[in-house]
């Protein structure tokens, strides 16, 4: 338990952090989102309390650091976590591993849209360009690549501080009935 509050003071911190001092990639006039990678793994891994807890820890570091109006970071990751959160039980029903990284591309294109959403609904501007869609995909493509050989490092954490990942239903089925005519 300890293991794990310290991994998400660590890994919030960096992630906040990097995504301020990694530059963007030329081609693309962008840069992968670190913070929204980080949710989407947590929330794909650990139970829903654990989760949300470090969305909303990434989010309001992200709010207090990265100046602009505060609370919009962490509206839009705690929204992510809960629209991965809604995904995790069909994700779980396909069994394939590496689905997690078209949900990771998703999950990053959701986020950026409602930051951006947010964004243009507080300066009272409707600027829906060519330019803007092309950045969201160039964030989605950039944080799926980078999403590779960031969650292998992060299971590869996991066990070695010995962090257990519970599997947990979010909705929970009903009880089944026995049958009382044998």
């Amino acid at each position: 338990m300890s293991a794990l509050i310290v991994l998400f003071l660590v890994i919030g911190f960096l992630s906040v952090f990097g995504q301020m001092i990694i530059p963007d990639i030329a081609f693309f006039n962008a840069k992968p989102e670190l913070s929204s990678l980080f949710v989407i793994y947590f929330t794909l891994k650990l139970p829903f309390f654990y989760a949300f807890s470090f969305s909303l820890y990434a989010g309001i570091l992200s709010d207090i650091v990265i100046p602009g109006t505060f609370g919009t970071t962490s509206l839009c990751l705690t929204s992510l976590f809960l629209f991965i959160s809604i995904l995790k039980p069909y994700l779980e029903k396909i069994g394939n591993r590496w689905i997690v990284f078209p949900c990771t591309a998703v999950g990053v294109f959701f986020y950026s849209l409602m930051n951006y959403f947010l964004y243009e609904f507080e300066s009272h501007q409707w600027h829906w360009t060519m330019e803007f869609w092309t950045k969201l995909v160039a964030i989605a493509f950039l944080s799926a690549f980078l999403a590779l050989p960031l969650y292998f490092v992060m299971d590869y954490l996991f066990f070695l501080l010995h962090i257990p990942t519970a599997k947990e239903d979010l909705f929970p089925p009903f009880p089944q009935k026995k049958d009382n005519l044998s």
